[in-house]
């Protein structure tokens, strides 16, 4: 049994994808939820026809809006609160789905219209991640966004179970060039950094390849000619004493290694006792000369 989430409901389609209703915050105070209602999702501003949109139930929805997490996401470690980051979180979800083949709860296919509705029957209510195929015409990869819906979503008190989401995509090449960048933050201690590191590159939740940086002395790597209509990302085999994360943006990916080791202890200062020392010196010779007259004037008067 999954623990319960003790939080208001989510609003419907974060990330790329916004709903009707704009300026909606992650958690809020809500209305009761009936339970007994059946709930609606349909997606507009579609580019083409015949793109197929898959639901994915990633959490339960209870009478008071509160989120307990499905059977199939048990194992992706998210969490759902205040703080969640609900744009990484459709990201992270996503590869989750790949990786684990995880069957989608509902389907819908766009028409001519550039509209998908899903079926009422199909859904249940809770928070769903909603992803979209891929698909290429007249040399351009159509990518409509993945994102959140929650259904129904609770926005000033009042429970929304019909749920419209505009639909945002991007045209990709239908071959393009993907990059890896390393990044290290680890200032102070440098030294701890491995010689090298390896990455995995994934294509649809496999993987495609792994490579070692630094290639050819940079901490760099390019994949050419790669086709669009596949979801591509990379992950980093463990590093000790380093975390990693990487952010997207296109088809760059940065990998970032945070160092998490202990650091050396700081080095105390000799405290300074405002003393100066550079007339012991002169102090010295002159006390020498003193001396060496002193023992001529005592010789010349014997």
């Amino acid at each position: 049994m999954q623990p319960m989430i003790n939080k208001k409901t989510l609003c419907a389609a974060v990330i790329a994808v916004l709903l009707i209703i704009p300026c909606m915050t992650v958690f809020t105070s809500a209305s009761a939820v009936d339970t007994q209602r059946q709930v609606s999702l349909a997606i507009k501003d579609v580019p083409l026809a015949d793109i197929t949109f898959s639901a994915y139930l990633v959490a339960q929805m209870d009478g008071e809006g509160s989120l307990t997490v499905s059977d199939a996401f048990a194992d992706s470690a998210i969490e759902l609160n205040e703080d969640t980051d609900i744009a990484q979180l459709s990201g992270s979800l996503v590869k989750y789905v790949l990786k684990n083949k995880i069957t989608a709860d509902a389907t819908a296919v766009s028409d001519k219209l550039g509209a998908a509705s899903f079926k009422r029957s199909d859904l249940k209510q809770g928070l769903y991640l909603i992803t979209a195929q891929r698909v290429v015409k007249d040399g351009k990869t159509y990518c409509v966004s993945p994102f959140m819906a929650s259904l129904p979503y609770i926005y000033e008190n009042t429970v929304h179970y019909d749920v419209i989401a505009d639909a945002k995509f991007d045209l990709l090449p239908s071959i393009d060039l993907y990059t890896v960048y390393k990044v290290w933050s680890d200032v102070g201690v440098e030294d701890k950094r491995p010689q090298s590191i390896d990455i995995s590159l994934y294509c649809d939740g496999e993987v495609y390849e792994q490579i070692t940086l630094p290639h050819n002395g940079a901490w760099k790597y390019e994949w050419k000619d790669l086709p669009s209509d596949h979801v591509w990302w990379v992950e980093e085999n463990d590093v000790v004493d380093y975390s990693f994360s990487v952010t997207e943006k296109g088809s760059s990916f940065t990998v970032i290694n945070t160092y998490t080791g202990s650091y050396p202890p700081p080095q105390e200062d000799i405290p300074s006792t405002g003393q100066l020392w550079w007339p012991v010196p002169i102090l010295l010779c002159a006390g020498l000369v003193l001396i060496v007259c002193g023992l001529i004037r005592r010789k010349s008067s014997v």
